[in-house]
């Protein structure tokens, strides 16, 4: 029996609160069920990053036109330490703290003083007494002095008195550090070098106050912001984690795939669940089996499932690029020498689920916030025991595309999808 990408409609319709979604029509794609993920959904929706620490007080509600597409958070819950312009919040440490308001955050901002700069300072040398005399390589003050008095002598009979000048005293010139001698053109000076003191830092602080997460209003006692984009809430089975692409790249075009389509089928009015269920398939296993052809290696294809079962092959000459109006680039479509999808060289035998479930799950619905879908249905429950992708979930689109009309040229997704519309019409 194939699997579905849906639960059923009655399931579905059970997990709805009363009052949500009442206005858009079909009900699959309205609901908004209480499933155990949903808060961690819309946490990963409202605040694409938990550094305020508020991700877990969000809530979805309908807007003023009753779409599903506004954050809301209780103002108790939610509000943040708010700076004024030019202020960034900085936690204190246990004694900062303890000198403060008693809160332990403040208002900061760093201002940088630049250092004053004293210029160059040139000063004639000026000699204190007797003349300058400035050579080639020094400066000299030379000072024309008596000779020092004789010793008297001994008994006092008899005294010596200079007869002469003793001559010039020659004193070099040195300047005080940091200055230094700078001798040119028969002048000496004194030269202090250019000063710059190094800039320092001054912190400012200002008071915090509490307000709502940026990008949020408080309105009636809770901060709300209205999405960029309603967010499209995408029906998923486990199935489609199991057996879809392995690579976020490709993931991401899975489930941007799927968006798309749900958003068609609103458009068009399609409520049948097992129809839609057929449809996200047929987006599941053609985005597969594109990452297949583009990584065109069995083993780095099918992961884990390479080690059990047969041999598997790289299927990368198997597939070429869908030419089909509207396809992304990326989408391949199976060679029309071909009849079938490859599903053995896609899958490998057996898939086994033993670890690692939650961590694949949890990263899915990042990359579905970060693209405004949220996941509806039992997709975070994890298969029990050994689940057979090849058998159970990629011949029945096999099938699907090769009912369809114009399948000879090569199976698509396009053709899986006629072949979902032709049966459940």
């Amino acid at each position: 029996m194939a699997l579905s990408l849906l639960i059923p409609l009655a399931v579905l319709a059970a997990a709805v609160p009363q009052g949500v979604g009442e206005r858009l029509e079909p009900a699959i794609f309205s609901a908004a069920p209480t499933h155990e993920r949903w808060p961690a959904q819309v946490a990963k929706l409202c605040s694409q990053s938990d550094s305020d620490g508020t991700a877990a007080a969000w809530n979805l509600v309908h807007d003023d036109q009753g779409e599903l597409c506004t954050c809301s958070c209780n103002a108790a819950d939610c509000m943040v330490a708010e700076c004024p312009a030019g202020y960034e919040l900085e936690e204190l440490g246990s004694e900062e703290a303890e000198l403060s308001d008693g809160s332990d955050f403040e208002c900061a901002r760093y201002e940088t003083i630049e250092g004053i700069t004293v210029p160059a300072e040139e000063k004639p040398v000026v000699c204190p007494e007797g003349a300058l005399q400035v050579k080639a390589d020094h400066a000299a003050c030379v000072v024309e002095r008596d000779c020092p008095p004789p010793p008297s002598s001994v008994d006092g009979a008899m005294s010596l008195r200079p007869a002469e000048s003793c001559g010039p005293c020659e004193y070099e010139v040195k300047c005080t550090e940091p200055a230094h001698l700078k001798i040119q053109g028969g002048t000496a000076v004194c030269v202090t070098p250019a000063k710059r003191d190094l800039p320092t830092t001054r912190r400012k602080t200002a008071p915090h106050k509490q307000g709502c997460p940026a990008g949020s209003k408080l309105v009636d006692g809770a901060c709300r912001k209205a999405l960029e984009v309603c967010p499209v809430l995408l029906p998923l089975d486990p199935t489609a984690i199991a057996c879809g692409p392995h690579s976020d790249k490709y993931i991401k075009r899975m489930l941007k795939s799927m968006r798309d389509q749900v958003q068609l089928f609103k458009k068009e009015g399609v409520s049948d669940s097992n129809h839609l269920s057929c449809a996200t398939s047929c987006h599941s296993i053609f985005t597969k089996f594109s990452e297949c052809v583009y990584q065109n290696d069995g083993p780095t294809c099918v992961g884990r499932a390479a080690r059990s079962g047969k041999a598997i092959q790289a299927i990368g000459g198997h597939g070429s690029a869908d030419k089909s109006k509207g396809a992304p680039k990326w989408l391949k479509k199976l060679n029309k020498a071909q009849s079938n999808l490859p599903c053995k060289d896609m899958y490998g035998s057996e898939h086994n689920f033993k670890s690692g479930w939650l961590s694949a799950v949890e990263r899915i619905e990042h990359m579905a916030a970060a693209d405004y879908i949220l996941l509806l249905g039992e997709y975070a429950t994890e298969p029990i025991g050994n689940l057979d992708c090849r058998r159970s979930f990629c011949r029945k689109s096999s099938q699907y595309a090769s009912r369809a009309s114009g399948h000879a040229s090569g199976l698509s997704l396009n053709l899986c999808l006629a072949g979902c519309a032709a049966q459940y019409k």
